[in-house]
């Protein structure tokens, strides 16, 4: 079976200019962000994104402070709003004590942290522990 044409008109103009949503999609800008929390400044924090056209990768480092803050455990700030869909992380390290959640909430600039069993965490829950994480939201 003969493979589709791509019609390669619609992505470069006359000049041999690239469509920009197909730029920004083949030439992906790559920047660090600073992750931020709810009600708390982390002990130290460090994050990077990949923006593909619609799409955002990100990857953050955070560590809590000491704290009995009682307001639910986010990273926020993120390098681009979330947009109508809800984005998926997967947390690669965590020294909380028991298996958690990131989930990116649509239109928010934040990740929210939950238990297993769906449990909103709180900053308190999160005291003096680190968290890595990474994953993909659309725009």
């Amino acid at each position: 079976m003969p493979r589709p044409s791509v019609p390669f008109s619609r992505f470069v103009d006359s000049l041999g200019n690239i469509a920009r949503e197909w730029r920004d999609f083949l030439v992906p800008s790559i920047a660090d962000w600073s992750p931020a929390g709810n009600g708390v400044s982390f002990a130290s924090a460090a994050g990077t994104f990949v923006r593909r056209g619609q799409q955002i990768d990100v990857y953050f480092d955070a560590t809590w402070p000491v704290t009995a803050d009682a307001s639910a455990a986010r990273i926020a700030g993120l390098p681009h709003p979330v947009g109508v869909r809800h984005g998926g992380l997967s947390v690669a390290y965590s020294n909380q004590g028991a298996a958690l959640t990131a989930v990116a909430q649509p239109g928010t600039t934040y990740v929210e942290l939950f238990s297993i069993a769906g449990a909103l965490l709180t900053n308190a829950a999160l005291s003096g522990k680190r968290l890595i994480a990474s994953g993909t939201y659309l725009l």
